[in-house]
């Protein structure tokens, strides 16, 4: 094969690739007031440790018929996901009192998976939601069962307005508040 074949089909597959491939994607940038309402909790709180977890849920199968109808064929599969966990100080309650002292945020590990990168040491203004106590999470070395109660573990993802910007943010909320 010619180097000139060669070059010609590299450029010819690059120009018909995607300009861009995402497996994240956020709509667009919440307002505070649309994160406010959409999020369960809103906080302030510094990063004292990460780890990884995993958890496993089952998904049931479903089959449509021709007029749209869901029904289960009774097949699950079982669905494991890494996930960064976050141990969190919480320095100021936002949103909903029900959060604890020291709180684990579940995130994804990687943004391309919409996870949101935390640095140990450093604070956040932290909007969450509630993670449901039926989902199984484990420690990812020990692979035991982490207690899962209300106020402990959340959930965030770069499509909240969690970030690091600190004082802007806290404006932004006491301005949407009055």
């Amino acid at each position: 094969m010619s180097l000139k074949i060669i070059i010609l089909f590299t450029f010819t597959l690059f120009i018909h690739l995607p300009q861009s491939l995402n497996a994240c994607s956020c709509s667009t940038r919440l307002t505070v007031k649309e994160a406010f309402e959409s999020t369960d909790v809103i906080l302030l709180g510094k990063v004292l440790s990460i780890s990884l977890a995993y958890h496993e849920y089952y998904t049931a199968d479903f089959t449509t018929d021709e007029h749209g109808n869901y029904t289960e064929t009774g097949d699950s599969v079982l669905v494991s996901e890494v996930l960064n966990a976050v141990e969190i100080q919480v320095s100021k309650k936002i949103k909903n009192s029900y959060v604890l002292e020291r709180i684990t945020i579940l995130t994804a590990v990687s943004d391309a998976a919409c996870g949101f990168t935390f640095r140990v040491g450093e604070e956040y203004v932290i909007y969450a939601y509630a993670k449901s106590p039926q989902v199984n999470l484990f420690d990812s070395t020990s692979r035991l069962p982490l207690a899962n109660w209300p106020g402990r573990f959340f959930t965030t993802d770069i499509c909240t307005r969690t970030t690091s910007y600190l004082e802007n943010e806290l404006k932004a909320i006491e301005a949407s508040n009055h």
